[in-house]
């Protein structure tokens, strides 16, 4: 059996975003999202800009889980290339053998959006590429980290010491 999408904000009114603190849900919110605690290896999770999804993050585990941070990461965090998988005729699709998500960039805007998340936070887009909404970028970069995507950088210097 597989449903489609289902926005949780139209099972409980009020259901928070991501960004929202725990202690600004509602007790509905709390009751929905305790009970699905134990399915979050089977739920995918999806962005979309209105009705045009652009990012999905998809479990691979049954140890996946999925809290994404109330604040992205910012310039300390980055998208290294060897999780960067493009197929010919196919939208690009973030992940590593072995990890428990994988992301999913979808549609006209999927270039754009990984363009977003390769760049520093806060940066201007690629001059390729019209920016998307601060919003959309922010929630993408949180859904990556929580997908555990991010790397932070090598403190050691170039030269190996």
């Amino acid at each position: 059996m597989q449903l489609g999408a289902v926005s949780l904000g139209n099972v409980v009114p009020g259901f928070p975003g991501y960004d929202v603190p725990e202690s600004e849900w509602n007790e509905a919110s709390r009751e929905l999202i305790g009970a699905l605690d134990g399915f979050q290896h089977l739920i995918a999770r999806h962005l979309a800009i209105g009705a045009s999804p652009v990012l999905s993050v998809v479990p691979q585990s049954p140890r996946a889980r999925f809290h994404p941070p109330a604040v992205p990461p910012g310039e300390e965090l980055w998208l290294p290339d060897r999780v960067i998988r493009h197929e010919p005729d196919a939208d690009p699709v973030i992940g590593y053998e072995g990890s428990l998500h994988r992301v999913e960039l979808h549609g006209p805007d999927a270039a754009r959006l990984l363009a977003h998340l390769r760049s520093r936070p806060g940066a201007p887009a690629p001059s390729h590429a019209e920016p998307l909404p601060e919003p959309v970028v922010r929630a993408a970069r949180a859904y990556t980290a929580a997908a555990g995507m991010f790397t932070a950088p090598d403190p050691r210097p170039a030269d190996g010491r």
